[in-house]
């Protein structure tokens, strides 16, 4: 998946590692976009498949807060793994 932008001033990335089978993961980054570059924010690896037992409501990663000091920014998110994906409408 290719980085995708967030509002003005968030970056999300998602890799999915399937192959080999030992190092399978899911990762998720969050990052500000910053004039000078990309600055990290959080990253989190996930089992890859997720578990489908024990799902909150906010699918495999529980409900996320990213905080961005400079702008005073806040990111909520969570990801669920559907069996029948939606595509996610572009972003303006």
């Amino acid at each position: 998946m290719p980085t995708r932008a967030i509002g003005s001033y968030f970056l999300f990335r998602m890799i999915l590692q399937t192959q080999p089978s030992d190092l399978a993961s899911i990762k998720l980054y969050v990052y500000a976009d910053r004039d000078e570059g990309p600055l990290p924010l959080q990253q989190a690896t996930y089992p890859y498949p997720p578990p489908a037992s024990g799902m909150s409501a906010h699918g495999f990663t529980g409900l996320q807060h990213v905080y961005e000091p400079v702008r005073d920014g806040e990111l909520k998110y969570w990801c669920e793994w559907m069996a029948d994906p939606i595509t996610p409408p572009a972003m303006p």
